[in-house]
């Protein structure tokens, strides 16, 4: 079953040429997506080099754009902040979606305390 999905994205600040950065933006765009646990070949695939405490598959018809070098979308499930760090097209040969990998590691937690 979907259920609406707030999708938070932080734009990455220009530099002037001043070398000042520029102002930073947050994006906050709701998605319809059905959510599973991710079982181990999905989080081996990521190749993180960081430990995961928990991670999910969302499948959903919205995509998710994943910036390189910058801060990844930020996903809040079952009262926690993952990092959507895949999004991918998803072919069952029925209806064509998405594929979100969302993934909650102790360096978000630990963003999470200091601004709380």
């Amino acid at each position: 079953m979907r259920q609406p999905i707030q999708v938070r994205t932080v734009s990455t600040p220009v530099i002037d040429t001043n070398g000042r950065a520029g102002a930073v933006t947050e994006t906050v765009k709701t998605i319809y997506a059905s959510v599973q646990p991710a079982d181990g070949k999905t989080l081996d695939a990521l190749n993180l080099a960081r430990e995961t405490k928990a991670a999910y598959v969302l499948f959903t018809d919205d995509v998710v754009i994943i910036p390189e070098g910058g801060s990844p979308p930020r996903v809040r499930l079952f009262d926690d902040e993952f990092e959507v760090l895949k999004c991918e097209p998803w072919r069952n040969g029925i209806i064509d979606h998405f594929r979100l990998v969302a993934v909650k590691s102790p360096a978000v937690e630990h963003v999470e305390a200091v601004f709380e």
